[in-house]
């Protein structure tokens, strides 16, 4: 019989997750990014960050 380990359902899970493969060009998220993008970097770079 096989020996399985309790279940325990508090026990946290990271998953290693690319974003950038997960915009799909043409798609609502992927033009929302790349205006977040063009923004943020536009900010940090007149604050001389």
């Amino acid at each position: 019989m096989a020996k399985f380990k309790p279940l325990n359902e508090n026990q946290l899970i990271m998953l290693p997750i690319s974003l950038q493969d997960q915009l799909v060009p043409g798609t609502l998220e992927h033009t929302i990014s790349q205006l977040v993008e063009k923004h943020c970097g536009e900010t940090s770079r007149s604050v001389g960050l």
